[in-house]
């Protein structure tokens, strides 16, 4: 779509990305171009577990047909304006970085590998790694990945009891009474606070999940989830999960 104003061409193109109705816009009288949210100065927010779907391969070629243009300028939602050395190099890095993910978790979905194991395998392309526009602020390679397996794949996620299980609640109990009660998970998940925060938030869970009205457990779920929350390897829309559950411990609900 074309538009004039004020004797101005702005050129409209769609391309899902962030959302399914994104758009960028070219200002060719200018060499100009609105970048919407398709770069952002930190690796694309293109993994958020909270929204339904994002368009990784859609995203990427948006991020070519940009730098296709030649701009002189970009104006990014996110950042500084971008000149026309920066707009080649970023737009296309981004794109790279992109449509490497893509193709790594479509090489172990065809090689039959279950997606879970696949994100925690993918990983950033060398030659764009270190760069000053790709920090995992608010998602991580391992969320676009997902993002990608839930694209390419149903709801299950291969593993057999998965399909109808049981209750998270009735699953905690069960493992509780087997490990000799909740507290001795909780007991685990402290130890393993700096050593696999991952698991250690785990097994807290379990135990939460088998104890709800346990103050102890609401306490020491706190301490774990503060120290996973507090990492180096946490993102801004991670922690966020995680503050959230916080306030749930804090309240008691």
């Amino acid at each position: 779509m074309s538009l004039d104003i004020g004797g101005v061409r702005f050129d409209l193109t769609h391309g899902r990305g962030e959302t399914a109705d994104q758009q960028w816009v070219w200002v060719p009288g200018e060499r100009a171009i609105v970048s919407a949210d398709y770069y952002q100065p930190f690796l694309p927010n293109a993994g958020n577990g909270k929204r339904r779907q994002r368009h990784i391969r859609d995203w990427a070629a948006a991020l070519r047909a940009m730098a296709d243009c030649q701009p002189l300028v970009s104006l990014p939602m996110h950042g500084a304006a971008l000149g026309e050395l920066e707009s080649q190099d970023r737009f296309r890095a981004h794109a790279d970085i992109l449509d490497s993910i893509v193709g790594q978790v479509l090489t172990g979905l065809n090689a039959g590998t279950r997606g879970s194991d696949i994100v925690e395998t993918v990983v950033m392309p060398a030659e764009h790694a270190g760069r000053d526009d790709v920090a995992e602020t608010y998602s991580t390679v391992r969320d676009i990945a997902k993002m990608v397996v839930n694209q390419y794949t149903g709801w299950w996620d291969d593993i057999p009891s998965h399909w109808a299980p049981a209750s998270v609640e009735a699953e905690a109990v069960e493992i509780a009474r087997l490990a000799g009660g909740a507290d001795r998970l909780m007991d685990r998940a402290l130890e393993l606070i700096d050593s696999d925060v991952r698991l250690a938030c785990q097994l807290a869970d379990w135990a939460y999940f088998a104890q709800p009205g346990s103050e102890r457990i609401r306490s020491d779920a706190s301490r774990v989830y503060i120290a996973r929350i507090i990492s180096d390897e946490t993102p801004t829309q991670e922690a966020l999960v995680y503050l959230d559950h916080l306030a749930e411990l804090e309240l008691g609900s």
